[in-house]
């Protein structure tokens, strides 16, 4: 579960990150602003698997507290990038792109929280 949970985590970000290419491009060629084609995260599986199954759960918390705080600095880079734009498509865009990042915070924190207190991958 785990290993799925961070390969939709990593899809997304390679997602973001073409994204921010198309963007460059933009505006190195004709300095105009991308409209951004977000898109939603996955649902996530409708089962439970307990974490006990998991040999090493103390490096998947700490993997997850990492990547928790990855979201965290994604999220205020963007917003900090929406604040700044002088443009109605950049400011709008940066502003997707941090709350996309909350949401990945929020799922983080959900799996950080159902392993430790209920023993189970979820979220």
């Amino acid at each position: 579960m785990g290993k799925q949970l961070f390969v939709q985590l990593s899809e997304f970000e390679k997602f973001h990150y073409d994204q921010l290419i198309r963007l460059e491009n933009s505006l190195e060629q004709s300095g105009d602003y991308i409209n951004y084609a977000w898109k939603e995260f996955p649902q996530p599986p409708l089962f439970e698997i307990k974490a006990a199954q998991e040999p090493n759960t103390k490096n998947v918390v700490s993997i997850i507290s990492g990547a928790i705080e990855q979201e965290k600095q994604a999220e205020k880079s963007y917003t900090e990038q929406a604040s700044q734009s002088m443009e109605q498509k950049g400011h709008d865009m940066f502003n997707r792109l941090a709350e996309e990042e909350h949401k990945h915070y929020r799922i983080l924190m959900d799996v950080y929280w159902n392993l430790n207190n209920l023993g189970t991958w979820k979220w």
